[in-house]
């Protein structure tokens, strides 16, 4: 009787899953509209470092059609003062180095940088800390970065798991993805009910919906970048 009463419980739960999935669609249009350089991509791919750097990351997702930032690497004081007039403040400095993938706990990142004056004492500083955290390392440039609105942090990946083939993650980003593992996981292609599912899974997804007051998150363009 028992296994008789969980293979009718598991019946209904799949009964269920049927149903909402009535109105799902896989979006195969959005993806076959994308037309990336290839060639750009392979050669951004092609770097010799082990980890790709978030310039070069941020160029192959552009090629995707997804959204990013405006920035510019700069070598020296002078170029990040003409970046700077090109984007316009307020900006974010933060320093390139395959030394230092971590650049929060290298303090070699600057908000809020609006002024030329700003500037100039950030990209100094900047650089100074990155000599400070790894004396040999090897500095690419600083980013020069226009500054996005407030908001939560969300991230985005993608890997190959032996047996599932590519799996999507989902969760809250920044240092919250290395302390809270707070993800859910899909196997591609997902429909756009199951992108809101990865969402509702995650504990953070209480913050994105405006918790107690909070401004609430572009839930539909976060809808939109995981298909």
């Amino acid at each position: 009787p028992e296994a008789c009463g969980r293979a009718l419980g598991y019946l209904v739960d799949y009964g269920d899953y049927l149903e909402k999935r009535k109105g799902a669609r896989y979006i195969k249009d959005k993806a076959a509209a994308v037309k990336p350089n290839r060639d750009v991509v392979e050669r951004l791919l092609a770097s010799p470092s082990s980890i790709l750097n978030e310039y070069d990351s941020k160029k192959i997702l552009a090629e995707y059609g997804i959204s990013i930032t405006r920035e510019q690497l700069a070598t020296d004081l002078f170029e990040a003062k003409a970046i700077a007039e090109k984007i316009g403040y307020p900006l974010v400095l933060k320093v390139l180095s395959p030394d230092i993938p971590h650049k929060t706990e290298a303090g070699v990142i600057k908000l809020g940088i609006d002024s030329e004056e700003s500037l100039e004492k950030g990209f100094n500083e900047v650089i100074a800390k990155a000599r400070d955290f790894t004396k040999d390392a090897r500095i690419d440039g600083v980013l020069i970065q226009e500054m996005a609105e407030k908001g939560i942090e969300v991230i985005v990946g993608m890997s190959q798991d032996a047996q599932f083939g590519p799996t999507l993650m989902f969760g809250l980003g920044g240092v919250f993805v290395e302390v809270f593992k707070d993800v859910a996981l899909r196997v591609v292609p997902i429909s756009s009910l199951d992108a809101r599912e990865m969402i509702d899974e995650t504990k953070g997804s209480i913050l994105l919906k405006g918790y107690r007051g909070m401004e609430k998150m572009d839930i539909e363009e976060i809808v939109s970048t995981l298909l």
